[in-house]
C-alpha cells in the first residue's frame, strides 16, 4: 500500500459543508485523471450536493468581477485547472508517441476540418476529380517516409 492509500479518507457528512481539505482532495483526484463524479464519490459527496456547489460557484463567477472568491467559486476554478492539467498531460503523451496513427488520430480530432473531411483532388494521370481522405493519405505518406509496411 502506498502512503497515499494509508491516508485517512475524509468522509463527507450529510448536511456537512464544503471545506478546503475536501476541495484539495477532490482536485487531487481529478488531477490523477478521475472524473469529477468519481472524485466526489470517493469522499461520499452525493451528486446533488456537489452539483449544487458547482452551480453556486459558477453563478458567483459569472456575477462577480472583483473581490475574494467563495469556496464554491474556488472549487469551480480549481477543478477547471485540474481538468486542463490532465488534458495537457494527455496531449504531451500523444505528441511524444512514436506511433503515427496516434498522432494522426489526434490531428483528426483537433483539426477535424483539415484531417477528417474528404476534400476533392484531381488525379494527375486521368485529370478526374475525386474525393480523398486526407488523413489516410497523410498516414500513407508518413509510413512511406518511415519505411513502414502497410500493416502498421
Amino acid at each position: 500500500m502506498s502512503n497515499e492509500e494509508n491516508l485517512e479518507v475524509p468522509l463527507w457528512i450529510p448536511g456537512g459543508g464544503l471545506d478546503e481539505r475536501l476541495i484539495a482532495r477532490v482536485v487531487a483526484e481529478v488531477q490523477k485523471g478521475n472524473f469529477r463524479y468519481i472524485a466526489f464519490g470517493r469522499f461520499g459527496v452525493p451528486k446533488t450536493t456537489w452539483s449544487d456547489w458547482l452551480k453556486r460557484g459558477n453563478k458567483e463567477l459569472r456575477e462577480r468581477n472583483i473581490g475574494d472568491l467563495s469556496k464554491y467559486a474556488r472549487l469551480v476554478q480549481e477543478l477547471a485547472s485540474a481538468d486542463a492539467y490532465v488534458h495537457s498531460r494527455c496531449v504531451q503523451d500523444i505528441l511524444a508517441s512514436d506511433d503515427p496513427r496516434v498522432k494522426m488520430e489526434f490531428l483528426r480530432r483537433k483539426y477535424g476540418k483539415l484531417y477528417s473531411m474528404s476534400p476533392s483532388a484531381v488525379d494527375d494521370e486521368t485529370g478526374e476529380e475525386s474525393k480523398i481522405d486526407m488523413g489516410a493519405r497523410l498516414l500513407e505518406l508518413l509510413r512511406a517516409i518511415r519505411g513502414d509496411d502497410e500493416s502498421g
